[in-house]
Formats: C-alpha cells, structure tokens, sequence
C-alpha cells in the first residue's frame, strides 16, 4: 500500500510542477481560462502557480520527510477545490472541471494516507 501511495505522490509532484510552470510563464491557455473564464487578475495567477509550484516540492520532499507530504496534500486538496469551484462557477460542463476533481480526490487519498501511516508510526514509537 506503501508504494500505491508513493506512486500517486509522485504523479501529483509533476503534475503541480507542470500546471505550476505553466501559469508562471504566462502560458496563453491559462492567461485566457485566469482571466476571461474566471474573471481573475493575472496576480492571482501567477500566486496560484506559486503555490502549485511549493505544493509539487513539498510532495517531492515529501518521499523522505512524510511531513512534508502531509501539508502538500492539505495545499492541493485546498488548491483544487477553489479550481473545481472556479469551473464550476465560471458555467463550464463537468468535463472540463473533471481535471480538478480527479486532482482533487488524490491529493485528498493521499492526505489520507500520509495523515494514517504518520499515526501507525507514532503508535509504533509510543508502545
């Protein structure tokens, strides 16, 4: 189960880095989605890739301090419910909120996961 979900933190890592990048460049898609389908400035933008971009590190650190995969996990369950809500609200079809929502429900097992294996090892330590 251990290395389910490594291979989960893993995916999260590039896929927070890529989408991260992305908005840090002023990729055209994303300035487009940013501000004519969301209605948002290009600051929250580029504050929105900053996070994506310490989320896909603190997973990457993450592989040898599961602390840091902890609080990576709560930033992108929190990340990508705010992104769900936006397509939502900015009247798009459930296809393409979908990437949200399946990047949601990982970072939300993967939280799980790190929160269940943190509490067997400090039971571990206790007995």
């Amino acid at each position: 189960m251990k290395w389910v979900f490594r291979i989960i933190q893993g995916l999260l890592a590039i896929v927070f880095s890529l989408a991260g990048i992305m908005k840090l460049i002023g990729h055209e898609q994303q300035v487009q989605m940013f501000t004519e389908a969301f209605g948002y400035s290009l600051w929250f933008m580029y504050l929105t890739g900053i996070f994506e971009i310490l989320v896909a590190i603190g997973f990457i650190v993450g592989f040898g301090k599961s602390q840091f995969t902890f609080h990576a996990s709560v930033w992108s369950v929190l990340l990508m419910a705010g992104a769900a809500i936006s397509h939502i609200n900015a009247g798009e079809e459930m296809v393409e909120a979908m990437p949200s929502i399946i990047l949601l429900i990982l970072g939300f097992v993967t939280f799980i996961g790190k929160r269940t294996m943190i509490s067997k090892k400090e039971q571990s330590n206790l007995a």
